[in-house]
């Protein structure tokens, strides 16, 4: 999702100052956070980042719009962005199983536009969910950064859907954080709050990676995340106020994060 799954890498300082003294031939098969003790981790890159069309937000409308083709004479269009709208509506309670939250904002966008809704669509848009794959450019990214840094996910989808997609992007992780877990989805900041008091470290030591300003860019910016990297997958316009890095993919990331430099245009 792209607004579903995220992603992350952290260091909290204790485990900086811990590790410090490990040298390079200690056997340790820890990660090595020396070099970011003065540095922010990077933590929680969001669905869209990662997954191509697995993502249970953003691109759930797409497949929404498949499967409902069939009864769309007309409002193709009108179900892509009520199943948007809705879908962040749905989020914003109580939590509840991510094919409920599926499920309810099939039913209103097509109570909207006026075509019939099946319970067994709705769940065949939540079924794709943990078959698909990352974003091409994901896999590489990642590992050249998890050399140097640790990655954990902060997901906006299910214990039982979330570790499929994880799978797929062939990347180790550190920690796997789900809106289950936490009881709540993003963006509203109890999952923010969540991850940074498991990984036991502050707003100050994140790097916040995202595609989307709705659901990650903007309640991180609230909490007062200062590093934050926006990929630009297309989906959102930019919006300098949030104050990020721009990237147009994960290829981009290991030099947003000071690990190699960054191209320059001649």
């Amino acid at each position: 999702h792209d607004q579903t799954n995220g992603l992350a890498f952290y260091a909290p300082r204790t485990r900086v100052m811990s590790t410090m003294s490990s040298g390079p031939n200690s056997g340790s098969t820890k990660p090595r956070f020396g070099i970011w003790r003065n540095r922010p981790c990077v933590t929680s890159i969001w669905a869209a980042v990662l997954l191509r069309d697995a993502d249970q937000f953003r691109h759930g409308r797409r497949r929404a719009a498949r499967v409902f083709r069939a009864s769309l004479s007309r409002g193709h269009g009108q179900l892509r962005r009520g199943f948007q709208g809705y879908r962040l509506d749905e989020v914003l309670g109580a939590w509840k199983p991510f094919a409920e939250v599926v499920h309810n904002a099939a039913e209103r966008s097509c109570k909207r536009i006026g075509i019939p809704f099946k319970a067994e669509d709705a769940q065949r848009i939540n079924d794709e969910v943990p078959t698909r794959g990352p974003h091409p450019d994901v896999p590489a990214g990642l590992i050249k950064v998890a050399k140097e840094i640790p990655l954990v996910i902060l997901s906006n989808s299910m214990n039982n859907l979330i570790m499929s997609n994880v799978e797929k992007v062939g990347a180790p992780f550190h920690t796997v954080i789900t809106a289950e877990e936490v009881g709540a989805y993003k963006p509203l900041m109890k999952g923010f709050e969540y991850r940074i008091d498991k990984l036991g470290c502050g707003p100050e030591d994140i790097t916040h990676v995202s595609s989307s300003f709705r659901y990650d860019l903007m309640p991180a910016y609230d909490l007062g995340i200062k590093s934050k990297v926006w990929v630009n997958r297309g989906h959102e316009p930019a919006n300098p106020f949030y104050e990020y890095t721009e990237i147009k993919d994960i290829g981009g990331l290991a030099a947003a994060v000071g690990l190699e430099p960054a191209l320059r245009s001649a």
